[in-house]
């Protein structure tokens, strides 16, 4: 092995200890053999117009935020993918506003979110990257509600699941990062039904997803963390289709994107992954 390989592979073990991706020039990754995207996309009922940014710098993430806003395009979510950070838009009807909040500690992002909530917010999706919490709020005519767990272990973190379930507030987002699972959740008025997947391999998950598909559920997203993967499902009268690519390179994801996007589809979950 050349100098070379030994130091993607060194840097291979950190990007899988910190959940994010190698890049060693401004929107271009390493690539190698077993390295991928899963990318979920929705078609949904209403007109409506979706697209994503990427950028290495947070400040540019947050400039292109309120650039969108006076489009009337909103931040409905928050990936990564090598140094970049991926934020993702949405112009809907029944969207009026969208904010976030970050912090560098859990319980420091808690009371954020907590604090956003008084002031009408619903919580709909949390990442973690380059040492930040960011947590996406939204204004949403459909919410009626929303909560947050943050657990240890997974079976902790499912009762957290039951718990909510019993509330009629359903899981809309899962991350994994600094040992916790969390979740995002939201009541809303379009939902009737909720469901996880958990596997431990790509290979396993893709057809209990489609198992899902024909009957009548809708995919939200999917993340991995600690050993699993875990895919988050509904049934929503606003979505009337959904799908999922697994993208070998950046660029394969790009196509992909913009086939969906002729297709009708947006862009709606976007998971990063070295696998083993």
């Amino acid at each position: 092995m050349n100098r070379m390989k030994k130091l993607v592979a060194a840097l291979g073990i950190v990007s899988l200890l910190t959940g994010s991706w190698i890049a060693y020039s401004s929107f271009t990754a390493v690539q190698t053999d077993n390295r991928y995207i899963i990318a979920c996309f929705q078609k949904v009922k209403e007109t409506s117009s979706g697209s994503y940014f990427r950028t290495q710098e947070w400040s540019a993430l947050a400039n292109k935020i309120k650039e969108k806003k006076e489009d009337g395009s909103h931040l409905v979510g928050v990936g990564h993918h090598a140094y970049s950070w991926i934020g993702i838009f949405m112009n809907s009807d029944h969207i009026s506003n969208s904010t976030f909040v970050m912090a560098e500690e859990v319980e420091e992002l808690k009371i954020k979110i907590r604090e956003k909530w008084d002031a009408g917010w619903n919580l709909v999706n949390i990442d973690y990257f380059k040492g930040q919490w960011v947590a996406v709020l939204l204004k949403d005519s459909d919410y009626e509600d929303s909560g947050y767990a943050f657990k240890n272990s997974l079976d902790d973190f499912k009762t957290s699941i039951d718990n909510m379930w019993e509330k009629d507030i359903y899981l809309a987002d899962v991350a994994y990062a600094q040992g916790f699972w969390v979740g995002a959740f939201v009541k809303s008025k379009r939902q009737t039904k909720n469901a996880y997947i958990i596997r431990e391999s790509w290979d396993e998950l893709r057809p209990a997803i489609k198992e899902k598909f024909d009957v009548g559920y809708q995919l939200l997203s999917v993340q991995y963390g600690d050993g699993s993967w875990f895919a988050t499902l509904a049934v929503d009268d606003n979505i009337t289709a959904s799908a999922v690519n697994k993208c070998e390179t950046l660029d394969d994801f790009m196509e992909k994107y913009e086939e969906r996007k002729e297709n009708g589809y947006k862009l709606v979950s976007f998971a990063s992954r070295l696998e083993n």
